[in-house]
Order: structure tokens, then C-alpha cells, then sequence
């Protein structure tokens, strides 16, 4: 009953997406389980989809297959935090909310079994009260507050090492923040900027090398498959991409075209990697 359910939901939300009945959905689905192609479907099965065009179909297919995998992930993520008994029916709730696997991945990030971190030593070393006590009093002196955390016979050495463990346990926390990492992805995919160039001193090392534009683009606006050209020329060593964030718009404005920056990022500094790229992210 349960699949049966899951099989309308996923139908009834592409027939949504590509304006079409859910019945429609239906019948091309079946047609794609059975093996059947999609110019198969679009030319010999018109009859049975109801008409559904080729780019329907297509667009079907791909949703399809995305929304099945979205639910596997979903019941597996599920499995995993009830077999740690941390599933609570509020957590129940947004995984079952979430409509995309970056939402479903960023639920589960704080329940995914994982090595043991540096944050995690922090914690075991008692320095989870000296990350709360700086996060909530900014008026502490760290360097004071962090010495009576100092302790050698749990690897807290002196006050540097103190605050380097409250500063881990703090990353982690935002790190795992789901809601935090949802708005901070969203806000560099609409004020972040890309720029590709070739590496200094492989300019001239083969008649594969192309002169690649320096202007940046927003990334809003840079086609995501357009980042295999870079993708491959990294792979030869000799072009790289950069990140650089945008300056934080006020709200109601915009960042002009000439506020954008000149300049690459550094290729060491962050730690995300562009779709496709090998380079960090600024």
C-alpha cells in the first residue's frame, strides 16, 4: 500500500511539473518500466500517454528517476537515524518534507556516521561549555575564559589549544545546520561569481590550450554542464576555475556589473569544489 501511495505521489508531481493529467503520468511510466524508449513512447504510444510530446517525456524521464532515488535516499536516511534512536517526529517530518536530495543530505549530515572529528576530540576534552560560553557572552575575554578550559591530561595543552577546539566544535555545529547551509547555498548561487583562465605559464604548451575569457560571470547565469571544458583542461593542468564572492547587496539592490570582482581567488583558500571542477572554492 505503502509503494503503491509513493508510485501517485511521484506521478501526480511530474504531471504537475510538465502540464499534463496524472493519468498521463501514469501511462508513460509504465511504458518506460516496461523498457520502452522515450521516441518510441512519443512516435508508437501517443494513444496511450495521451499525447505527451517528446520533451514531456523526456522531462519525465529525468524527474522520474530523480524523485525514485530521492525516495531510496529517504527511507535509507530514515533506517539509519531510527537504528541510532535520534528519530524524532519533528526530524520525521522534514526529511519527509524535503524535495531534493542537497535538503535530504543537509537533515541528515548531523546523524551520518562519520570518523571521529576534531570537533569531536573537543567535545571529549570537555571544551562544548567554552564554545557555548563565547557564543552566548561576546563580552568574555577569550584568552581568560579559555584558561580555566586548559587541562594536558585531556590534550588541552594551553589557552590556543582551548579555543582551536571551541572554534572546531562552533564550525561543525553551523556546518550541520541545515537551515544555515540551505541559505548560504542559495546566496552564493545568486551572488557568486566564476571566472576560468589559463594557468600562469601554460599558455603556450600545446596546441590544445585555449585562451579562455577572464571576464566573470554570475553563477546564477553559468550554465551548469558548461563546466566540463574546465573540468578537462584541469585534468591537463592548465586552467583553473575560482569562486570570489560578490559583495552582499543591500536589500531591494542589486551588485552592479563593475562591483563584480577582478580578480581570482586564491586556489587554496575554502574548501567546496565547483560541480564538475577540481578546484576549491573561494
Amino acid at each position: 500500500m505503502q509503494d503503491i501511495k509513493l508510485a501517485q505521489h511521484i506521478a501526480q508531481t511530474i504531471a504537475a511539473e510538465i502540464g499534463a493529467d496524472p493519468s498521463q503520468a501514469k501511462a508513460a511510466i509504465a511504458l518506460l518500466d516496461e523498457g520502452a524508449s522515450v521516441p518510441f513512447i512519443a512516435r508508437y504510444r501517443k494513444e496511450a500517454t495521451g499525447g505527451l510530446d517528446d520533451t514531456q517525456l523526456r522531462n519525465l524521464e529525468v524527474r522520474l528517476t530523480y524523485l525514485r532515488e530521492l525516495e531510496d535516499r529517504r527511507a535509507a536516511v530514515l533506517a539509519s537515524i531510527q537504528e541510532q534512536g535520534k528519530l524524532t517526529d519533528e526530524l520525521r517530518s522534514e526529511i519527509a518534507g524535503a524535495d531534493t536530495k542537497s535538503r535530504l543530505e543537509d537533515l541528515y549530515l548531523p546523524y551520518k556516521p562519520k570518523r571521529r572529528t576534531r570537533a569531536q576530540i573537543a567535545r571529549e576534552a570537555g571544551l562544548e561549555p567554552l564554545a557555548d560560553g563565547l557564543l552566548s557572552d561576546p563580552s568574555l575575554d577569550p584568552q581568560v575564559f579559555a584558561a580555566g578550559f586548559v587541562d594536558a591530561d585531556k590534550g588541552v595543552a594551553d589557552t590556543k589549544a582551548a579555543l582551536e577546539g571551541a572554534r572546531a566544535i562552533l564550525m561543525e555545529r553551523w556546518g550541520e545546520d541545515a537551515a544555515l547551509v540551505g541559505e548560504l547555498r542559495q546566496w552564493l548561487a545568486e551572488t557568486g561569481v566564476i571566472r576560468a583562465c589559463v594557468v600562469e605559464g601554460k599558455e603556450l604548451k600545446g596546441p590544445n590550450t585555449v585562451t579562455t575569457s577572464t571576464m566573470p560571470n554570475r553563477w546564477r547565469r553559468f550554465p551548469r554542464i558548461a563546466c566540463w571544458r574546465c573540468s578537462a583542461r584541469a585534468a591537463r593542468n592548465s586552467c583553473f576555475s575560482n569562486w570570489t564572492r560578490a559583495a552582499m547587496p543591500k536589500p531591494g539592490t542589486s551588485t552592479p556589473k563593475d562591483a563584480w570582482p577582478t580578480t581570482p581567488a586564491s586556489p587554496t583558500r575554502g574548501g567546496l569544489l565547483i560541480a564538475g571542477c577540481s578546484t576549491p572554492v573561494a
